[in-house]
């Protein structure tokens, strides 16, 4: 039954479908997979609800029972957090998802210097990529990717 809801994928019904799977007192969590594979299958973002439901699960583990993350509930809920920031970047709600992406770097140690040395990482490894004009590089988008040979890639590491 939660197959043929899901697939209506109003927001109506994913605010139902929410409340009585995610936000349950005892939920399920073959039913939650259910649910967050049908949100990762979406042309387009969730309804805020169930958005809000999958974050709750991922930032917020004293609302869940623990038993919820004993397997790969957890894991799978993250990656399907992860779909729904790309349509929420897609249909322009950078704000929404950049803030969900902060929880994550959050969550895993992430920080802006860290960020910025992944960033400086990724160019040296580039010692191979060349800017359009030959000048300096200000923009990660101003660079184009040219031939790497098999022992570049590993060069730098």
């Amino acid at each position: 039954m939660i197959d043929a809801f899901a697939v209506l994928s109003n927001n109506h019904v994913q605010g139902l479908l929410t409340n009585m799977i995610i936000r349950n007192h005892k939920p399920q969590e073959s039913f939650i997979m259910r649910l967050v594979s049908h949100v990762s299958g979406y042309d387009n973002s969730p309804d805020e609800s169930i958005i809000n439901g999958m974050v709750d699960l991922c930032f917020h583990q004293e609302k869940f029972p623990q038993y919820l993350y004993t397997g790969d509930l957890y894991n799978r809920v993250l990656l399907a957090l992860g779909s729904v920031v790309h349509k929420l970047a897609r249909g322009g709600q950078i704000e929404r998802a950049t803030d969900i992406i902060d929880k994550v770097h959050s969550l895993i140690g992430l920080h802006v210097d860290d960020k910025r040395n992944i960033l400086e990482n990724h160019m040296k490894v580039s010692n191979k990529w060349k800017h359009s004009n030959d000048t300096e590089i200000n923009n990660i988008d101003d660079l184009k990717p040219v031939e790497l040979e098999e022992n570049d890639i590993l060069e730098n590491h």
